[in-house]
């Protein structure tokens, strides 16, 4: 009965009135429960469109700060020290409960954080792209196959994307990523950092000289351990600047697919 009447309030409301689907006075809300931090080395600085987004995401409400990628290649240092970080800007800020985190290299919609965030789940990400010689382009999330194996879904073989929907994935990419605040608070309360890349894994690449498992990963497996599921919202698309702007191609989304008929090839590249 409750849900019917909300419903039918809504209904009410003048569209003029609306902002992504929600009323002026409930944005605002969403936009102060938010903080966004955008991660960079000093060398790199920020890019320029992201560096204007987040001018924007300030003045609509948002928390905004840059963090500095100060360990260089020991990224999983630098994100569990903004997850800490985050969690201490919340005891000061009660009103923020989500982190949404972007990499610098980065363009991104100016409504992705809001649109991310406006899911109310534990960890959603939107789709961030990026590219190597054997899997070509590729979406930095997996998804586990008809045989239960996770993978990249990728250009090469998978080929399509739906261009809307959510969808719960077996991993998640960090380069445009939401995640609540009781995530953070149940993986710092069992004893382990967010985002650190077991010792056992950093081991074996000191003797093989590959890194197997990135902070994605194993946050990935953190969520999963303490029943946290991971979702990417289909609709939120970066597009990532390496030595080119990496997006999945306008002319592999299917605007017809259903979100819940997506599967990924056998072929694309696995990932455990």
């Amino acid at each position: 009965m409750t849900e019917r009447l909300e419903t039918e309030a809504r209904n009410k409301i003048d569209p003029e009135e609306l902002i992504m689907g929600v009323t002026k006075d409930e944005f605002t809300q969403l936009a102060k429960s938010i903080l966004i931090t955008i991660l960079h080395r000093p060398s790199e600085g920020i890019d320029p469109r992201l560096y204007k987004a987040g001018m924007t995401w300030g003045m609509t409400g948002c928390h905004v700060e840059p963090v500095e990628d100060q360990f260089g290649g020991h990224i999983d240092l630098t994100r569990g020290m903004m997850a800490r970080q985050f969690l201490s800007y919340c005891v000061e800020h009660p009103e923020v409960d989500k982190h949404i985190m972007i990499d610098n290299d980065e363009a991104v919609p100016i409504e992705a954080p809001f649109r991310l965030a406006l899911w109310d789940k534990p960890v959603v990400s939107g789709v961030v792209a990026s590219y190597n010689d054997n899997r070509k382009i590729f979406a930095c999330f997996t998804v586990k196959d008809r045989y239960g194996a996770p993978r990249f879904p990728s250009v090469r073989y998978t080929g399509k994307l739906p261009t809307r929907g959510l969808i719960k994935v077996h991993g998640v990419g960090t380069g445009l990523l939401c995640v609540q605040k009781k995530v953070y608070e149940t993986i710092f309360d069992a004893g382990e950092n967010p985002f650190e890349i077991p010792k056992a894994i950093r081991d074996k690449a000191f003797q093989s000289g590959i890194l197997k498992e990135g902070e994605d990963t194993s946050f990935s497996r953190q969520c999963e351990r303490y029943g946290f599921d991971r979702y990417v919202d289909l609709s939120v698309h970066a597009v990532h600047y390496k030595s080119v702007g990496i997006c999945w191609p306008a002319t592999n989304f299917d605007d017809d697919m259903d979100a819940q008929d997506f599967k990924v090839d056998v072929r694309d590249y696995l990932h455990g």
